[in-house]
């Protein structure tokens, strides 16, 4: 089930930006106030429980950015439309409800109440009692089905794309014997191992170097001075690397090619760009059983 995002869950990853500093014009009976910038008659408005796909930016009383979708993920974000009988003065609530499909408009609230209402403390840099201005551009309006099939169709576009970046890189550099699974890696065993292949749930020690297609590289085991360790095949890791180290031997040397659907995809993470194929040079150290307690937890992961 699609669950409902709150404008503040996405301050972290999402920049309509602001145009002008004129005064806002309207006050809900609640107390938002508010000012339409742009409104397309008879565009698509939303029903209770459908999307819309907004940019928006959030400023702080002395104009500076605090949030942004154009300039954080650089594409617009999707947000369930809650009842357009809730009168609240909640920008995520009563606000987006009065809006349609190619709107766009400005909110101010203090940013006690935003942050309060969000269940978040006024973070560092907002002074308290100030106003934040947040400004929301309506991209598309859309049912869940119709969300989640453009999904699809977008993912199996990035697959085919990323299947001929793999393609090329390996023409490119000559490397042959290539294996490749169903779902799309590709690896080379630089060493076969002498030992057993891990089963899902075991733990295994690796040492590893993560690139992109271009040579740069974003992490590597050495940062630690040890072999990273944790449980195959259990979701600890992206799914590249859960499908593929379950193939390799204890003692084996391979290189992965993981397809971006298969590693962090359209969201990307850190310095890993958007629909990035990613490389890793890996060697099973060890493998073992994995003695109880819980999967580490996702910012322990690898990239």
């Amino acid at each position: 089930m699609f669950k409902s995002l709150s404008l503040f869950s996405l301050l972290l990853v999402g920049t309509l930006l602001f145009q002008g500093c004129e005064p806002l014009t309207k006050t809900t009976k609640s107390g938002l106030r508010y000012k339409i910038n742009t409104h397309k008659d008879g565009s698509r408005k939303p029903k209770a429980g459908e999307l819309m796909l907004v940019n928006f930016v959030i400023k702080t009383s002395t104009d500076s950015i605090f949030s942004s979708t154009y300039r954080d993920i650089k594409k617009p974000v999707p947000f369930q439309v809650m009842s357009d009988t809730i009168k609240n003065g909640h920008v995520e609530s009563e606000g987006v409800n009065l809006l349609t499909e190619g709107d766009s408009a400005t909110f101010m609230v203090i940013a006690d109440t935003f942050f309060m209402q969000n269940r978040q403390p006024v973070p560092p840099g907002i002074k308290a009692g100030s106003d934040l201005k947040i400004i929301i551009k309506v991209v598309k309006v859309q049912t869940i089905p119709e969300y989640q099939a453009g999904l699809q169709a977008m993912a199996g576009d990035q697959k085919k794309k990323d299947q001929k970046q793999i393609q090329d890189y390996l023409a490119s550099k000559k490397i042959t014997n290539v294996q490749t699974t169903a779902s799309g890696i590709s690896y080379t065993i630089e060493k076969e191992g002498t030992g057993d292949v891990p089963k899902a749930g075991n733990n295994i020690m690796v040492n590893y170097k993560g690139k992109l297609l271009n040579g740069t590289v974003f992490d590597s085991s050495e940062k630690s001075g040890k072999p990273f360790e944790f449980p195959v095949g259990v979701g600890a890791v992206i799914p590249g690397w859960d499908e593929s180290l379950l193939l390799l031997k204890k003692g084996s040397k391979a290189n992965l090619y993981i397809p971006s659907g298969l590693a962090y995809g359209p969201n990307g993470s850190g310095p890993i760009p958007a629909n990035s194929v990613l490389i890793f040079e890996v060697e099973v150290v060890d493998i073992k059983q994995r003695q109880g307690g819980d999967i580490m937890p996702p910012q322990q992961r690898p990239r």
